[in-house]
């Protein structure tokens, strides 16, 4: 018995082993057939996938060459413009060479400089932009690599009106040719004139660095620049220096002349532009230079004034030599004499004289025309007043020797009150 129960347990043994085996069969066909249901999904995904393409191949294929025709188009275009606009630059610049006048500059060339220099600054006036003729002139210089120094009456703001004029020359080969002139404008006759001009150019320097901004010699360049160069020229050390005086007093006369501080603000601005082009210094660097230079202020500015001072005698210091000074050797002349019935000497006519001024106790006294630095007396303002906002002559006393703050027919009353 109990080997017949041995053979039934090793008969169920194997009938347990065959079942887990059929069970590990299946599970594992199941799996093979998964995964190859998976992969022929992927498979037919790809194929229909790279069909889509293909359908629509062609047209992404004309659609591209549309494209390309449109911007080959585009491009031809933008190159035609192109030649045409370098060709017509090209004729400007060879009409504006032989007739020998400056470039046009384009409007939009000059509107973009401009707009750059107001989004910086601000906005600027009329009497403060430059106009369109100083821009070219200054854009040519900036082309052709040769900044030039301009004189004050050469800067031109919108405001200024330059007046154009036709002049005919005849060129080395005989050819008459007819050329376009502009003439000068008046030289500034007091600070605010000259500060002014210096404004504009100031401007169109600053136009001139936001177009040209390769230029190494523009690099840096402010409005702070230009603005202490005018407060040194206007300042106590050159324009608003005060000269000694024999009686020690001060008086609106005794400061350089001011044809004299304008020769010396031209050489310095002369000089600075040598420094740009020998390549020593920036325009920056070189305002800077020309004003702190010793030499350059002795050259221009001392000797001169010194000069000008001892050439120029007192010729209302009385003496008792005849008008002779014995120990300088120089002739001073007298004030001229008084004549009957105030008939002066001069040249004019007038009951009472065009030298003299007749006083309330019938005394005369000579009057003078100019100061003695050379500056004109304003005649208005020594008869009834002078009216003109904009006068540039001196408003001072016209009697010889005084040249006090009031006019000629108040002198009497102003000398009594001293």
């Amino acid at each position: 018995m109990n080997a017949n129960a041995s053979e039934e347990e090793e008969a169920a043994e194997a009938v347990t082993m065959e079942g887990g085996a059929e069970d590990d069969q299946d599970t594992s066909s199941e799996w093979v057939h998964k995964w190859l249901h998976r992969s022929v999904g992927m498979y037919m995904t790809l194929v229909l996938r790279e069909f889509t393409v293909a359908d629509h191949r062609a047209e992404v294929a004309k659609m591209d060459s549309d494209l390309q025709y449109v911007l080959q188009e585009a491009s031809a275009s933008l190159a035609t413009q192109y030649q045409e606009y370098a060709s017509k630059d090209i004729e400007l610049r060879a009409e504006a060479k032989v007739l020998g006048q400056k470039r046009i500059l384009q409007v939009q060339e000059r509107q973009a400089m401009l707009k750059a220099v107001t989004d910086a600054y601000g906005k600027m006036n009329e009497s403060e932009t430059p106009s369109a003729e100083y821009l070219a002139t200054k854009a040519e210089e900036c082309e052709s690599n040769e900044p030039l120094a301009s004189s004050l009456d050469r800067i031109s703001s919108k405001k200024d009106s330059q007046v154009e004029s036709l002049q005919t020359c005849i060129d080395p080969t005989g050819h008459v040719r007819v050329t376009k002139t502009m003439q000068k404008l008046e030289m500034p006759h007091h600070s605010e004139g000259y500060r002014r001009l210096m404004k504009v150019e100031a401007h169109a320097w600053l136009c001139m660095s936001a177009r040209f901004k390769a230029k190494a010699w523009l690099q840096g360049l402010q409005l702070e620049d230009f603005t202490r160069f005018v407060e040194y020229i206007l300042g106590d050390r050159v324009g608003n220096l005060k000269l000694p005086t024999a009686s020690g007093q001060e008086t609106q006369f005794n400061r350089p002349p001011w044809n004299i501080v304008l020769s010396y603000e031209y050489k310095l601005r002369v000089e600075a532009f040598k420094m740009i082009l020998e390549g020593t210094a920036t325009m920056s660097e070189a305002l800077r230079v020309v004003r702190e230079d010793p030499s350059l202020k002795e050259a221009y500015f001392t000797t001169p004034l010194a000069l000008h001072t001892a050439g120029t005698p007192n010729k209302f210091r009385k003496g008792n030599h005849k008008g002779k000074d014995k120990t300088q050797g120089q002739e001073i002349p007298l004030p001229p004499a008084p004549h009957q019935n105030g008939r002066g000497t001069g040249k004019g006519k007038g009951k009472k004289g065009k030298g003299q001024v007749v006083l309330a106790n019938g005394k005369q006294l000579a009057l003078a025309s100019a100061t003695p630095d050379g500056r004109q007396l304003c005649y208005a303002y020594n008869h009834r007043g002078c009216t003109d906002p904009k006068c540039t002559r001196v408003h001072a006393c016209r009697v010889a020797g005084c040249f006090g703050e009031h006019p000629a027919s108040q002198h009497e009353a102003a000398t009594a009150s001293k």
